[in-house]
C-alpha cells in the first residue's frame, strides 16, 4: 500500500483485526489521509484496541444511519446514555455503536406496541413496522421504512459519519461527528445489483 501511495483503506474486518492492521500501518509509515472502519469498530475500546497505531488511530472514521453514540447533546442520545448508566454502570466509558442501535430496535418495537394501545396483537405490531411512513427513532435514525421496493438505478442515501480523536472527551479520546447533520448530509449513487 505504501509503495502505491495508498491515502485511504475501507476496511471490512473485525476490530481486534483493526487493531493489528493499524498497528502494520503505522509500523511501515504508511500517512493515510483515512481509515475508514465499521460500526462494529465504533466503540469506546478504541485507545487500548489501537494503543500501538496512534497516527493510524487518529484518521479512524466510522459511518453510519444513527447519531453518533457519543453526541450527548441531542435528547435521545443523552436518553439512551443516562439509561444505560442506570441499568448498565459497568459499561459505563464501553460502550459501541452496537449498543445505541440495539437501544434503536428496542424503541422501534416499543413504538409499534405502543401504536396498537391497549389491543396489542402481531398484525398490529407488524403494521406499524410495515408502514410506508418513515421512522427516525426519536431522532437516533436517519429516517427509514421496511418497505420492500424494487430497486431504481439510483438510490439517495444520508449517513453519518464520526472520527477518533485521542483530544475528545478532556484527551480520554473519543468519537467526534464530523458532518452538522446525517439527514442533510446526503447523496445519490448508483443501485450495484448482485445474485447472491
Amino acid at each position: 500500500m505504501k509503495a502505491r501511495g495508498v491515502q485511504v483503506v475501507f476496511d471490512a474486518i473485525d476490530t481486534s483485526g483493526n487493531g493489528r492492521l493499524c498497528a502494520a500501518i503505522d509500523q511501515v509509515g504508511l500517512g493515510l489521509i483515512a481509515k475508514v472502519t465499521t460500526v462494529q469498530s465504533w466503540d469506546q475500546t478504541v485507545a487500548s484496541t489501537y494503543a500501538a497505531a496512534p497516527r493510524c488511530r487518529n484518521v479512524l472514521y466510522a459511518t453510519s444511519s444513527d447519531l453518533n453514540y457519543a453526541d450527548t447533546q441531542y435528547p435521545a442520545v443523552a436518553a439512551f446514555r443516562a439509561a444505560m448508566d442506570k441499568y448498565f454502570p459497568e459499561r459505563t466509558g464501553q460502550l459501541s455503536m452496537w449498543e445505541l442501535e440495539g437501544w434503536i430496535s428496542a424503541q422501534w418495537l416499543t413504538d409499534a406496541i405502543a401504536s396498537c394501545g391497549s389491543s396489542v396483537t402481531r398484525a398490529c405490531v407488524e403494521q406499524f413496522m410495515n408502514r410506508s411512513q418513515k421512522y427516525d427513532a426519536h431522532g437516533l435514525l436517519v429516517p427509514t421504512d421496511f418497505v420492500v421496493t424494487q430497486p431504481a438505478a439510483t438510490e439517495r442515501g444520508c449517513l453519518n459519519v464520526a472520527r477518533w480523536q485521542d483530544s475528545a472527551n478532556s484527551g480520554k479520546g473519543g468519537w467526534v461527528t464530523q458532518v452538522p447533520d446525517m439527514n442533510t448530509n446526503c447523496f445519490t449513487g448508483p443501485v450495484v445489483s448482485y445474485t447472491p
